[in-house]
Order: C-alpha cells, then sequence, then structure tokens
C-alpha cells in the first residue's frame, strides 16, 4: 500500500509504501516518470547501480521491474527529512557530526570511484541522515564506466550549485574532481548552516547558469571561516578549489584526512555519524516536485581511478528479494504506481483516490 509521496528525482518519483498483509513490512517505491530526454536510459541505469553495489551509505535496490507499465524500482525504506531540508531547520551541524558525515560520504566516493562509478550529483538534498550515518539515495545522473556514455548534447544533468567550476569545460573536467567538489562543499554547507551557493529565482536558467559559473571560476576557495581549527579550514579549502589540479586526488585520501582529523580532536574515528537534531516537519507541504533543477553538459570521457588495495569498506550481503505477489495484486499495484505518479505530475488528487479505489477492489 502507498503511505505518501516522499520525493521526485530526475529519473522518477519515490512513494513509502508497506505490505498491506504486514504494515511492518516496509519499502520504497520509485517509479519511473518519462519527463526528458534520455530519462529512461538513466532509470535503467541507476537500477544496474543500485542492485549490483553494496554500501552502507548507499540506498539499496531489493529489486527492479523494467518490463513493468510504469517500470519501477524496490528500494529499502528510509525515515527522515534530507540534508538540505534539515540544514534549513536547525542550522549548521555539530564540528564532529559534520565530520563524521563527511568522513561516510567519502568511503562511499571511493567504494564508487574504485567500480569507474561516479555520482556528478552529490548535494544535501540526495542526502538523508539516519540513525547509521547518511544515506545517499539518488544515483539518477551517475555515470559507470561499464553501462556506456549516456548524456549527450542537450540532455540534463544534476544540479549546478553543487558542480565544480570547470563543468563545461571538456579539456579539464574530471569525475572524481566532479565528486570531491561537491563533498567540499556539501561539508562547508554543514559546518554553516548555509548553502555557499545559489541561483537568483528571477533570472532564466540559461542566465542563472551563466551567473553561477562566473561566481564559481571567481572564488579560489570556501574557507567555514575563523571559528574553525587551521586543519578544517585547510581541508575545506582544498576540497572547494577551483583548480581541480589542487584538490585532494582520490575520495580514499580525503576519508583518511577526515579520520585523522577526528583522532586529532580526541573523538572516536570510527565512532558513528550520531542521529540527526529534532527536526519540525513543515505542514501543508505540497508533494515534491519533478522539475529537479538541472543543467546541460556532455561530459569528456572520464579518468579512471585505480582500484584500491584492501578496499575501504566491507561489502554488505545481498538482501533477499520481496516475496511474490499474486498476479491481481501484482496489476493492481502497477496501475495504482501510474495514477498515482500521474496525479502526482499533474497536481490532481482523482488519480490518487482512483488508485486507491483499484487497491482496495483487487
Amino acid at each position: 500500500m502507498v503511505e505518501m509521496p516522499l520525493r521526485a528525482g530526475p529519473t522518477g518519483v519515490a512513494f513509502r509504501c508497506f505490505h498491506d498483509d504486514d504494515p511492518m513490512r516496509r519499502a520504497t517505491i520509485k517509479v519511473f516518470v518519462d519527463t526528458y530526454a534520455e530519462g529512461w536510459r538513466r532509470f535503467k541505469r541507476e537500477a544496474h547501480v543500485l542492485t549490483r553495489v553494496r554500501h552502507p551509505h548507499l540506498i539499496r535496490a531489493d529489486s527492479a521491474s523494467l518490463d513493468a507499465e510504469p517500470a519501477y524500482l524496490v528500494l529499502q525504506p528510509w525515515e527522515g527529512p534530507d540534508l538540505r531540508a534539515l540544514l534549513a531547520n536547525v542550522g549548521a551541524l555539530p564540528l564532529a557530526q559534520s565530520l563524521r558525515v563527511a568522513r561516510d560520504l567519502a568511503n562511499l566516493l571511493a567504494h564508487l570511484h574504485a567500480q569507474a562509478i561516479y555520482h556528478r550529483d552529490l548535494q544535501p538534498e540526495n542526502i538523508i541522515l539516519t540513525e547509521f550515518g547518511p544515506l545517499v539515495v539518488q544515483m539518477g545522473v551517475s555515470r559507470d564506466e561499464g553501462f556506456g556514455m549516456l548524456t549527450m548534447p542537450g540532455t540534463r544533468l544534476g544540479d549546478l550549485r553543487y558542480a565544480p567550476p570547470e563543468w563545461a569545460s571538456e579539456q579539464r573536467k574530471k569525475p572524481q574532481q566532479w565528486d570531491l567538489y561537491a563533498l567540499g562543499l556539501t561539508l562547508h554547507a554543514m559546518l554553516t548552516g548555509v548553502e555557499p551557493f545559489s541561483g537568483d529565482a528571477s533570472l532564466r536558467e540559461s542566465d542563472r547558469v551563466v551567473r553561477l559559473t562566473k561566481r564559481k571560476r571567481a572564488t579560489p576557495h570556501l574557507d567555514p571561516g575563523e571559528a574553525f581549527d587551521v586543519p578544517v579550514r585547510t581541508l575545506v579549502r582544498s576540497l572547494t578549489d577551483a583548480d581541480p589540479d589542487r584538490r585532494p586526488t582520490t575520495a580514499r585520501e580525503v576519508h583518511f584526512a577526515l579520520v585523522e582529523l577526528l583522532e586529532s580532536m580526541g573523538e572516536d574515528p570510527r565512532a558513528p555519524t550520531g542521529p540527526a537534531p529534532a527536526f519540525e516537519e513543515p505542514s501543508n507541504e505540497p508533494p515534491p516536485s519533478i522539475d529537479a533543477p538541472v543543467v546541460d553538459v556532455s561530459p569528456s570521457p572520464p579518468t579512471l581511478v585505480p582500484a584500491m588495495g584492501g578496499g575501504v569498506v566491507q561489502a554488505l550481503p545481498t538482501p533477499l528479494p520481496p516475496e511474490p505477489r499474486g498476479w491481481r495484486r501484482r496489476l493492481g499495484t502497477v496501475v495504482s504506481m501510474i495514477l498515482l505518479a500521474a496525479g502526482l505530475v499533474t497536481g490532481f488528487a482523482a488519480g490518487a483516490v482512483v488508485a486507491a479505489a483499484i487497491w482496495l477492489l483487487l
């Protein structure tokens, strides 16, 4: 049963669901919504990545039904606000917690880069803070070297606010540097409570892209301020340096730098992130929009990251797929998802009402 819509991304809409026979069995269902060119191929690539890559800080896909109408993924359930909403609600996070979140994200990036997979849209909106640490819930614009080139001229990609200054320079673009720059901006946002780059909503999208790109190129680096010790400021500066050649080389290097920082502060470097601060849910908030901020870009072939000896994390066991349902219940699930997705996109509540009626009848 569908409980509520959770979020919309570049490849689909996610719903919180529970099993009608056992309400304790919960999952997140992500339904494909065809909103832009290359969207279907990106959805298939996201399914490919999430069903085969296991990491404690990456959303897990238990199964993928790509032949259904519409296609959908069964993801692990999650609770809590995304990091962007959390920072807007409570402000900056404590220093140690911010460093631990960044440590776990760097660990995830090292795991992905070792397999020639690059996220390219790491940002607070795609991160959920759970009791076990950060959980990245979006891989819709990732790049997987084993899946081939998908980004073509005129297609949409990521959020320019977290893209590096060199995003439009074919000669200097390196996918791992894209991710490390985004990690630095995310760490800066956690330390200060403010996202460093934002566009003027009154401008046309093309004008916002030009203005924001110029701002990034004119900003040598970001600094969280004198309230923080020199090692913390140095790390943020290096990650957000406008010159990619002056940034750290690998995510693995950043991971161990954050571990050393925590140790130097007298913190347990292996301690979990800890729970997210208390968050007051906004009331009467409209359903999420599928109009995610994106930019047009055609990446050059990436510089592959060598495999890391010894690895950074242990792979998690592949979870069992959900129990099969009867054909009538499966049909009701598919039809309900179609109507719910259509209602969310168009803003009409009739789709949700009809979907619920079909579910109950079947």
